[in-house]
């Protein structure tokens, strides 16, 4: 278990978010190797569309899970291959 380093954000205003990329590279490393060679495994843009997250993520070789256009948009902007980006949900416009 790692220490949030709660101290370096005494004075700071709240609400914030504080991301642990290491935790998140190490997390995306342990997916990525416990899936099968022939799968894809997706990230929901709903979860967290912050773009250097998104990136990461992308650069890691998952795929997208999106539910607007707005979230395809962003997608292919971070870096997500257009093959691996799934599209579902409602309520879809005409243009999405």
């Amino acid at each position: 278990m790692s220490h949030f380093p709660i101290e370096q954000f005494e004075g700071v205003a709240t609400p914030f978010y504080y991301y642990d990329v290491a935790l998140l590279r190490r997390t995306l490393d342990s997916v990525c190797a416990a899936r099968p060679a022939d799968s894809i495994v997706h990230y929901a843009l709903k979860a967290n569309s912050n773009p250097r997250l998104l990136r990461m993520i992308a650069h890691a070789g998952l795929g997208a899970d999106c539910v607007s256009g707005g979230e395809i948009a962003i997608a292919v902007e971070c870096g997500f291959e257009p093959r691996k980006i799934v599209y579902s949900g409602v309520g879809k416009t005409d243009d999405e």
